[in-house]
């Protein structure tokens, strides 16, 4: 962030009180991040917000889905974002699909429409597991993955 940009921000809030709590807010956020990944992630967010290319409440939104999820959540995650949709989840996956559907990242294609939660058949052998409809991301999961390289690391 540049020093104009930084000085801007600090303008447009114009109040100290608001100023202090919002440095103590992502102070707090930055204290509780669990590793490289979601302090990197947190100063995107930070980023974003400063140079309004996002508001506070999305701050605030993707802040918290980025603390609670875990790094390897990630990994599905890209998967979605690059291909748009996925069907197939591997066994370890599944936890974490769950976990992206929690913080509102992703979401069944029809769930919307019939209120259905997420269910998996097996397929074979293999431990992989077939969505009846594929998963999609959400809004927040579109502008979380905005934020998120993927064009690298798709299938690790």
């Amino acid at each position: 962030i540049s020093k104009t940009d930084l000085d801007n921000h600090r303008k447009k809030i114009n109040d100290d009180k608001k100023l202090y709590e919002e440095y103590e807010y992502v102070i707090r956020l930055i204290d509780l991040a669990s590793d490289k990944f979601h302090a990197e992630m947190l100063a995107k967010f930070y980023r974003a917000y400063i140079l309004e290319e996002i508001n506070w409440n999305q701050f605030i939104e993707l802040s918290e889905a980025n603390r609670q999820m875990f790094s390897f959540d990630c990994k599905f995650l890209k998967r979605v974002g690059y291909f748009k949709r996925e069907k197939t989840i591997a066994e370890d996956e599944e936890s974490s699909v769950n976990r992206l559907y929690s913080l509102g990242l992703v979401i069944d294609e029809r769930s919307h429409r019939n209120n259905k939660q997420l269910t998996y058949s097996v397929i074979g052998e293999e431990e992989m597991f077939c969505k009846q409809d594929a998963v999609v991301l959400t809004k927040l999961g579109n502008l979380f993955c905005k934020y998120l390289d993927i064009s690298i690391n798709i299938v690790q």
